[in-house]
This record gives C-alpha cells, structure tokens and sequence, in this order.
C-alpha cells in the first residue's frame, strides 16, 4: 500500500494510505476513504474497505486521544498537593513522617541504635599495626655507634568478659529504645491531634466569615438606604447616616478579620500536613454523630489514661533507665578479663628479652577509685530521684488535664444545646418574617437572616469545638479514636 504525504494548504496535510485518507490540521484530524481504486477491485469493496478502515482507525484514534488526556489529568493531579475537595480522612491520611517533629522523634531512635552498635564494638576484636623507625647507641659498645633498631608490631586485642557489665548496658539501651517509641507514636498522636484542630479550625473559620459577612452586608445595605433618604428626600439626619456608617465601617473590618483567620487557619493546615507553599481551598464537613456521648467519669477516665497514656509509658521507663544506670555505675569498677597477642618483627636481631611473638590473658581490677565511685553513685542517684519526680509532676498534669477535658465536654454539650435551640428559635423567626413579607419588612428578613447565620455559626463551633475535646480525650488514651466510621 504506498504512503502519500502531500500539503493540500498552509494549515493541513493529506496522508493517503491506499483507499483512505488521513487530513491532519492544528485543530484535530479527519480519516476519510479515498474514492479512487486499485485495478482489480470493484468500487464497492473498495467502500467497504475503506468504511471498516475508517471506523477502525477513528476507534483507535479516540482511544488513543482518551488515554492522553486521562494520563494527563492524572499527572495534573499529582502535581496538586490538596484535593479539590479535601475530607478529614484525607487528611489524616496524608499525615508526612518528613514533617520536622516525627524527623526528631526518629533521629533519636537511630542514635540509639548506633549506641548499640558502639557497644557492641567495644567487645569485639581490635587488632592494630605500629611501626617504628629507632637509631640507637647501645651502652654496652664503645664509641657512638648508631645502629638501626626499626620494629614493626601488630596487636591483637579481645575483651572476654566485663562481668555482666555488657549486658546491663544493652538492658539499657533496650529500655531506652521502648521509651523513645513511646514518644515516638505520642507524637504520632499529637500530630492526629493537630491535624484533626487544623481541619476543624478551617470549617469554624468559614462559619464565622459567613456570619459576619451577613452583618456587614446587612449594616451597608442600612448605611446606603439612609444615605440615599438624606441626599434625595432630605428625611434622615446627617448624624443618624453617620451614625450607620461607622457600624458599617466596623463590620468591615470585623470581615477582614475573618477573612485573615481563614487563610490563616488554612496555613495552619498545610503547614500540620508538611505542604507549606500550598493552601487547601474547599474542606469537605465530617459527620459528628459519634461525638455525641456520654459525659465520661473523671475518675474511671483518668485510670485509663494513667493505664494507656504513651507520656505515662515513656515516664515510667525513664525512671527504669536511670535505675538501671545506677545499678551499672556500682558495677563499672568490676574487673574486665581479656586476651592480647602481640606479633613483632625487628631490623636487628641478638639474644635477650625480645620477644617475636606474645600471648597475654590479662585481668584488669581497679583499685584506689573509691572516691569517686561514690561520686558518680550520687550523681546517678540524682538522676533517678529526678525521673521519679517527672513521672509524678506528668501525673499531676494529666489529673489536671483530663478534668479540664471532662468539664469543657459538660460546658460544650449545654453549649450545643443552647445553639440548636437559638437557631431553630432564628429559623422561625425568618419564616414567620418572610410570610408576613412586605415592603416595610424588607430589613427584617435582612436581620433575620444575619441571625440565623450567627445561630449556625455558634452551633457549628460548638460541635466542632466538643468533637476536638473527645479526640484529646482519644489521644491520651493511647490513640482511641471516636470518629471511627464518620470520616469521610
């Protein structure tokens, strides 16, 4: 089948492929069958030909078209670091381990290891090379003869056995690496925590921006309507017009305001999601169902986090690390046992002590150090008295906190109370005013619907405000998780 290619004008091109003909231009292509024929076929399974032909290559063709813009919606959305329309569970899901704050927690981790891994070190065979160049007068021969005395040496060094020494230090580097995954998946927790505020900062934020946006609306349209009475109809005093404009002016900057903190609350979750040049535009509102329970009883409540809490955990086994530690600093005067062999070779050679090759098993007792072992006793006594006093200053806290939690959910549940019946009490108002909607009544309906927004927004904040307590409540629990279920 030959291949035409020929330039039909400025903007298109044929490619005649046999019976068919492909017309490429800057805005698309066009496949049609080509009307001429080959000797030895008839016009109509030239048709048919090129009828199949067509259909089959304008499928592939779309296919083809299809599968570029899908790839390429796709690498368009990768690019984007937010959803168009981001949910709680999203967000909770992108939680980064790259975030400074989880980078901390594991750098410690990893130093821990290498403490491990320096210990080990220390049990395991070094072996070393000396090399001397000597010139040496010996006293025995007359004159100042200088002769060549160069050795070379290797040393090979083994430590047996520290007497239990080895084995307390590696309890403690154990307990050390509980204690920093303990803190580790607090501040796992934490950030659950920070991100779940964040979320809920950005909805109390557009509730409270449409809120106030009413009012100001609703102060303008007042501020207009007398300004207008005073200049056309001369019915409105100048100080009651000037008197509205200063309201107005002052929800102005009530908006502003709102609107600064909802950019600001938005930054803050970036920032939490570790997408700091980034802002999500729309947040999607989780259901609040499962945040509707029970005022918990402060003393069962404060049993649990005492039992689960991971601050607690990483508190108790600081204490445990620091009486391990004084267990082995009573210990580190213990005698060391230990084998090394040493292998030399010398420039000059002659009877007496030299010894070519030496084995030595040693037993090292420190003596004399009383003084300061019991100084360094003291010190780590020190430091255990002070873990302890951590732990029992962190339960303080937590009995403080967690009561702070319990009567913030009893304020926040009248609170929700209070705002649904405020706004059902606003939304009756509004449809009593729309029905009774007349010309004179135009500023009430204005009013009311400001009303209704403040009622929403109270409400919301108060949800909002109630579901945040009950997920601290989860995080000192251990990572207990009330909104199982409800985040879409």
């Amino acid at each position: 089948m030959d291949c035409l290619l020929y330039k039909m004008n400025p903007h298109e091109k044929r490619i005649s492929l046999g019976p068919l003909s492909i017309w490429v231009g800057g805005t698309g292509f066009r496949l049609l069958g080509n009307r001429s024929s080959s000797p030895g076929t008839t016009s109509s399974q030239v048709s048919a030909f090129a009828s199949a032909m067509v259909v089959t290559m304008n499928l592939l063709l779309s296919f083809v078209f299809m599968f570029v813009v899908f790839t390429s919606s796709i690498a368009m959305a990768d690019d984007q670091p937010f959803p168009r329309r981001l949910t709680l569970a999203q967000a909770l899901s992108m939680l980064d381990e790259k975030h400074p704050r989880l980078r901390t927690s594991g750098l410690e981790i990893k130093k821990a290891e290498m403490e491990r891994l320096s210990l080990k070190a220390e049990m395991g065979t070094e072996v070393d090379m000396r090399l001397e160049w000597r010139q040496v007068d010996r006293l025995m021969d007359p004159g100042h003869d200088f002769v060549d005395d160069s050795r070379i040496s290797i040393f090979i060094h083994k430590p047996i056995s520290r007497f239990g020494r080895d084995s307390a230090s590696n309890q403690i580097i154990d307990t050390r690496m509980s204690a920093l995954a303990e803190h580790q998946r607090r501040s796992h927790l934490q950030m659950r925590v920070d991100i779940i505020r964040a979320f809920f900062d950005v909805i109390i934020a557009d509730y409270g921006y449409a809120a106030i946006d009413e009012e100001m609306t609703l102060s303008y349209l007042a501020f207009d309507r007398a300004r207008d009475s005073m200049d056309i109809y001369e019915e409105t005093s100048e100080i009651e017009v000037r008197r509205l404009e200063s309201r107005y002016q002052s929800f102005l900057v009530s908006r502003l305001e709102a609107a600064n903190v909802q950019r600001m609350s938005r930054l803050r979750l970036a920032l939490v999601l570790n997408r700091p040049n980034a802002f999500p535009s729309q947040v999607v509102e989780p259901l609040l169902s499962n945040y509707e329970r029970e005022l918990p009883d402060y003393d069962e409540l404060f049993a649990r986090v005492l039992s689960e809490s991971p601050a607690i955990a990483r508190g108790r086994l600081n204490l445990e690390e620091a009486e391990q530690r004084l267990l082995l600093v009573s210990r580190k005067w213990d005698p060391t046992l230990g084998l090394q062999v040493q292998g030399t070779e010398y420039a000059e050679h002659f009877s007496g002590s030299r010894d070519q090759y030496r084995a030595v098993v040693y037993l090292d007792i420190p003596i004399g150090q009383r003084l300061r072992k019991k100084a360094d006793i003291e010190q780590q006594q020190i430091q255990v008295e002070k873990a302890r006093a951590e732990l029992d200053s962190l339960e303080y806290r937590l009995r403080e906190k967690v009561l702070e939690l319990v009567h913030k959910l009893g304020v926040l549940n009248s609170e929700v109370g209070a705002a649904k019946a405020e706004l059902l009490y606003r939304e009756l108002e509004l449809d009593k005013v729309r029905l009774q909607y007349e010309m004179e009544v135009r500023a009430r309906i204005g009013s009311a619907n400001a009303e209704v927004a403040k009622a929403l927004y109270r409400q919301k904040k108060a949800e909002y405000e109630r579901a945040f307590v009950w997920e601290e409540i989860g995080a000192l629990l251990g990572g207990v998780s009330f909104a199982e279920g409800d985040l879409n």
